[in-house]
């Protein structure tokens, strides 16, 4: 227990130390919440809304599509007693089929659901990232979190390490 404690107060005091030579070099951190953004912009709003009713039309066709399949293999449950083998087959291999269409139906419209969330909401967020990168820069804000993905949203250029890796990399692949 007290090899826990001396730990976690390790843990915090080198936290310290770290924010404290941080905040001497004068590094700001900022935090937004992305989704608030989103929901406060009447745009966002539209094209949620937009998709909420293209998705409730592809699903209550899909659903048309299953109620339909459902009642052909019930009937065929049904008569299936009294038909020869081959058209037993013959109606079973019919009922696969339309299976197999309403499950690519799905595939497709889930498909197309995702490209046009993706094709209304770039802009969008295009605009919010503008937005962050201004504020930020205004503020004199060096690296942003958004709160509910814990993700950074905006970072100064400087603090970007990627071309030191990679330079490190191939140095040490020599």
């Amino acid at each position: 227990m007290r090899k826990i404690i001396f730990g976690l107060f390790i843990v915090l005091f080198t936290i310290s130390v770290s924010s404290e030579a941080y905040s001497q070099k004068g590094l700001k951190i900022g935090v937004v919440d992305v989704e608030t953004i989103f929901k406060a912009m009447p745009e966002f709003e539209d094209a949620d809304k937009l998709l909420l009713e293209i998705s409730k039309k592809y699903q209550d066709t899909l659903l048309m599509m299953r109620q339909g399949l459902e009642a052909k293999a019930g009937d065929y449950q049904k008569q299936k007693a009294m038909m020869p083998a081959d058209q037993q087959q013959k109606r079973e291999e019919e009922l696969q089929a339309e299976n197999m269409n309403v499950y690519q139906y799905q595939q497709e419209k889930a498909g197309e659901i995702q490209k046009m969330r993706v094709d209304f909401l770039e802009p969008i967020k295009e605009k919010v990232t503008k937005a962050i990168e201004e504020v930020s820069k205004e503020e004199k804000i060096n690296i942003v979190f958004d709160k509910a993905s814990q993700s950074i949203v905006y970072a100064e250029d400087k603090f970007d390490l990627t071309f030191k890796i990679i330079d490190r990399i191939k140095r040490g692949a020599k």
